[in-house]
């Protein structure tokens, strides 16, 4: 028999309820904008850097077999479900991920050959 402590589980908290809430939020409950989430600073890109690992990545995308190639496109680039991709390109599910999987092996150790 379990004679351990029984857990008091969690409890749902009202943000109106927690200490201060009202110098954080709006009466909506949404972040006030002086107290509101800062960006990270990570989101500024160097045009130049980003320009060059693009040529790069399609370098190494055109030594893809061309249907790699399609799949890696349509699924990373284009943003198609998989079922769109396998319908367009006739390949089963199952084949559909073994080429994703082996298409970005290929491209890592191309990109870690030519990029890192």
């Amino acid at each position: 028999m379990f004679t351990g402590k029984k857990s008091s589980g969690l409890r749902p908290v009202d943000v109106k309820d927690t200490e201060h809430s009202e110098d954080f939020f709006e009466e909506d409950g949404h972040w006030k904008t002086e107290h509101g989430p800062k960006e990270f600073g990570i989101e500024d890109k160097d045009h130049l850097v980003t320009k060059e690992f693009e040529q790069i990545l399609k370098n190494c995308m055109q030594k893809l077999p061309a249907l790699w190639m399609a799949v890696f496109t349509m699924k990373h680039i284009e943003d198609e479900a998989t079922e769109t991709i396998c319908t367009e390109l006739k390949v089963t599910a199952s084949n559909f991920w073994v080429i994703i999987h082996r298409a970005k092996l290929n491209l890592r150790a191309c990109l870690q050959k030519n990029w890192i």
